[in-house]
């Protein structure tokens, strides 16, 4: 057995079981998948939330890239804020960009814009806050609908702070402040199903 076969397996085994809730949201899907995994000395935090929100793709992607309309959308209490980038616009698609929000009071974090595959996903990385690691939001079609998810694996920056963010409970907490940015996004599109 190799090392990276043998890992896998004890990760496995150590994992607690994955929490799965459905939630119905005016009888839309909504879905939230935590995991945790601890393996000395370094805590793993992933999350995976999803919504199907009555708009097109088109209209959903451009709202989550459009990083300077995010102060019109996004909770107050997050604070969103831009940090441009400095590269040039020309056909980069926002790569680069930043945003600083703080998910805690006091605690700021941020993204930056790595990764875009136009309409299907934007890879954002961590760039400030006690932990490191990467975002991704999907965007899948559903007839008329769409299927956003964010899903995030991040690893706290020292094992004190993984400690606080197991006893924080931050997946959960995570899970519920995407769903209320699913919810937030809705009311700012505005879109019906047919």
């Amino acid at each position: 057995m190799n090392v990276a076969t043998h890992d896998a397996a004890r990760e496995r085994k150590l994992l607690p079981l994955p929490l799965r809730e459905r939630v119905g949201v005016r009888g839309l899907r909504a879905e939230s998948v935590i995991c945790i995994t601890s393996l000395e000395p370094v805590t793993i935090i992933h999350t995976s939330e999803s919504r199907l929100i009555p708009c097109s793709r088109a209209r959903v992607y451009e709202a989550i890239l459009a990083f300077e309309d995010y102060p019109l959308w996004w909770p107050r209490k997050f604070h969103p804020r831009l940090r441009p980038s400095q590269l040039p616009d020309q056909g980069r698609e926002r790569i680069g960009d930043r945003l600083a929000f703080t998910p805690v009071p006091g605690i700021w974090t941020g993204w930056e814009i790595t990764v875009v595959t136009p309409v299907e996903q934007i890879r954002v990385a961590y760039f400030q806050g006690f932990h490191t690691g990467w975002g991704v939001w999907r965007f899948a079609p559903q007839q008329e609908h769409t299927l956003v998810s964010f899903e995030m694996r991040i690893v706290p920056k020292n094992p004190l702070f993984g400690l606080v963010y197991r006893l924080a409970r931050v997946p959960r907490r995570h899970a519920a402040h995407i769903q209320e940015l699913f919810t937030c996004l809705e009311g700012y599109l505005q879109c019906s199903a047919p």
